[in-house]
C-alpha cells in the first residue's frame, strides 16, 4: 500500500483479528475436543470471511488510488444505448417511499445475509456448499477489485451532479472516500471507517447471485433468499448509485465465480475418483495375480 501512497491503520484490525482468533479456536475445539462438524465449519467459514474482508477493503482502496481516467461518461452512454433511463428510475423510486424503504433494507442486508447463509448451510449439513460460497465470494471480490482498477468510476449521483434534495426518499451513499482517494487527500485506510467504493462491476449484484444460489438448497430459506437478493439487485442502481451496466457486469462476475468454483469442485471430485479407481484396480490385480513383489518389504522371501 505504501507504493500507492496509502498506509494502514493497524489498530483498526485488532477487533477483526481477535474475532478471527476466537473463531479459529472455536472451530478447533469443535473439531477435536467436542466434535461437531457443523459448528466447526460455521466458525471456520466465518473466520475466513472476516479475514478476507480485512484484506479486500485495503485492496479496493489501493485499486481506487491508482485508478486512471473515469469511465462514467462511457457507462452512462452504454445505459442510454440500452434505453435505460437512470434519472427516470430514481424519480420512480423517490415517488414511492415504501418501495424505497424496502430497497434500502434489501441493499443493506448484505452482511446479515452472508452470516445467515453460512450458518444455514452448515447446520443443514451442506458443508461443501458453504466452502464453495466462501471461495466464490473471494473470487468475485478479487475480480471486481481488479476490474474497478482498470475501469474506475464514481456514482451516478456524482456524475450527474445530484444532491440528496433531488430524491429525499432515496438515501444517497457516502462518496467522501472515493473523492479523497482520487484527490490524494486520504492516506490512512481504516477497517472501522471503510466504505464500499467499487462502482464497476457492482459487488452487490455479484453477491446477490452468490447468495441466492447459497440459499437455494436451504429448507425454509430458498424463496425468501431468492426474493431478497432479487430485491437487492433491483435496488442497486438507485440505492447504490450504480449505472445499470454496473449491475449487469456484477451479475456476470457472480456467474463467473459460480462457474469457476463449480469447475474446481468437479476437478477435485474427478481427481478423487481417479485415485479411488486406481486403488480398486490395484486391489483387484493383487487378488487375481497376488501381491506385487516390488511392494514387498525388503528382506522378505
Amino acid at each position: 500500500m505504501t507504493l500507492v501512497g496509502l498506509s494502514f491503520d493497524w489498530a483498526s484490525a485488532l477487533l477483526p483479528g481477535l474475532a478471527c482468533l476466537a473463531l479459529v479456536g472455536g472451530a478447533a475445539f469443535y473439531r477435536t475436543v467436542r466434535p461437531d462438524a457443523r459448528l466447526a465449519a460455521a466458525m471456520s467459514a466465518t473466520a475466513q470471511l472476516t479475514a478476507f474482508t480485512a484484506v479486500a477493503l485495503p485492496l479496493s482502496y489501493a485499486a481506487a488510488r491508482t485508478g486512471g481516467p473515469l469511465w462514467d461518461a462511457t457507462f452512462l452512454g452504454w445505459d442510454r444505448a440500452l434505453h435505460l433511463d437512470w434519472p427516470a428510475c430514481l424519480a420512480f423510486m423517490d415517488a414511492r417511499p415504501r418501495l424505497s424503504l424496502a430497497g434500502s433494507v434489501a441493499y443493506a442486508s448484505l452482511m446479515p445475509q452472508m452470516i445467515i447463509a453460512i450458518v444455514g448451510l452448515c447446520f443443514q449439513h451442506h458443508l461443501a456448499a458453504c466452502r464453495n460460497l466462501i471461495l466464490a465470494i473471494i473470487l468475485a471480490a478479487l475480480t471486481s477489485i481488479l476490474i474497478s482498477a482498470l475501469m474506475p468510476a464514481m456514482t451516478v449521483f456524482m456524475h450527474l451532479g445530484l444532491e440528496q434534495a433531488a430524491a429525499p426518499h432515496v438515501p444517497f451513499i457516502d462518496e467522501s472516500h472515493i473523492l479523497a482517494l482520487r484527490a490524494g487527500t486520504l492516506r490512512l485506510v481504516s477497517l472501522t471507517e471503510g466504505q464500499g467504493i467499487i462502482a464497476f462491476p457492482s459487488f452487490h449484484a455479484a453477491l446477490g447471485i452468490l447468495l441466492a444460489r447459497a440459499f437455494w438448497p436451504l429448507q425454509g430459506l430458498r424463496w425468501p433468499g431468492l426474493i431478497l437478493n432479487l430485491g437487492m439487485i433491483a435496488a442497486t442502481p438507485t440505492h447504490g448509485g450504480h449505472y445499470f451496466v454496473d449491475v449487469f457486469a456484477g451479475i456476470g462476475v457472480g456467474l463467473l465465480a459460480v462457474t469457476a468454483v463449480t469447475a474446481v469442485t468437479a476437478a477435485r471430485h474427478l481427481g478423487a475418483w481417479r485415485l479411488r479407481s486406481a486403488e480398486r484396480l490395484r486391489r483387484a490385480g493383487s487378488a487375481i495375480l497376488g501381491p506385487d513383489p516390488a511392494l514387498a518389504p525388503r528382506g522378505a522371501p
